[in-house]
């Protein structure tokens, strides 16, 4: 280490690890003590000791857009593409100028608040800080930084409201108005997916040869389900896979449920 003459400041110069049989030598000055440029050729030289590479020309933009480029092979295009999403349209721009090195969780943490201060959704804000602890902890085990500042700065993970389920006299509510003022054609499919709590996508994959009312189901066997909730509420357990097939959610005590919450009056169903 040397003290500056001129303007009485210290620098101090180390040699590291030769690169392909070329010396390496750092320098860095600048530093007001003696003291300051010890620490920073101490941490220098034990990062050098560790393996550590860091480099403090690496900013946080630079590292995010090498990280996605290394993301992109693992990754599924719809998971690669909520990746970039984050990147590019919140990371970088708050948090791309600083440099890596210099990154600390009072940055995210203040950033968090903003956001959520600003009306910002909590999911998006969970995701986006989130992407960012990936990113880090890419870096952390790359060994281009010691710890990860957003480690214990995503805030914790935004939980669904639980849903309430109808009871009879509301869900024939809802399929008696849909059928008298809007001569709705899925009256019928709605009825089902009440009974066996079918989510959509199940529901779309009925096969469109077959047909499930209330005034059929005594023909025929109930609709297969494989979770959801009955019309009271009460969830039923999940069934195996094997056995989803054969699983049904009690359709004929729905449909009496059904028949006695609606008024006498003309039919709902269609033919």
């Amino acid at each position: 280490m040397a003290a500056g003459v001129k303007h009485g400041k210290w620098t101090y110069c180390v040699d590291l690890t030769p690169d392909e049989g070329r010396r390496r030598t750092r320098r860095r000055g600048g530093f007001a003590t003696r003291a300051e440029a010890a620490r920073k050729m101490a941490a220098v030289l034990d990062g050098e000791l560790r393996g550590m590479y860091e480099n403090r020309r690496t900013t946080v933009a630079s590292f995010l857009r090498k990280w996605l480029v290394l993301q992109k092979v693992g990754l599924a295009p719809n998971t690669y593409a909520g990746y970039k999403a984050c990147v590019e349209r919140d990371l970088i721009p708050a948090f791309g100028h600083h440099r890596l090195l210099d990154l600390r969780p009072k940055h995210i943490d203040e950033w968090i608040t903003a956001q959520l201060d600003a009306g910002r959704g909590r999911v998006t804000v969970y995701r986006t800080a989130s992407t960012l602890r990936n990113a880090l902890n890419a870096a952390v085990c790359s060994w281009r930084l010691r710890y990860n500042p957003a480690k214990h700065s995503v805030p914790p993970k935004h939980r669904a409201a639980e849903r309430t389920c109808w009871p009879p006299d509301e869900a024939a509510a809802f399929l008696r108005h849909g059928a008298e003022q809007y001569a709705d054609q899925l009256t019928d499919l709605f009825e089902v997916m009440l009974g066996n709590g079918m989510r959509c996508g199940e529901a779309l994959a009925l096969p469109t040869s077959t047909s499930w009312t209330a005034g059929s189901t005594s023909a025929g066997p109930s609709p297969p389900s494989t979770r959801g909730r009955s019309t009271s509420g009460n969830r039923r357990p999940r069934p195996a896979a094997s056995g989803a097939a054969s699983y049904s959610a009690s359709w004929a005590n729905v449909c009496s449920s059904l028949r006695l919450a609606v008024p006498a009056g003309p039919t709902t169903h269609h033919g």
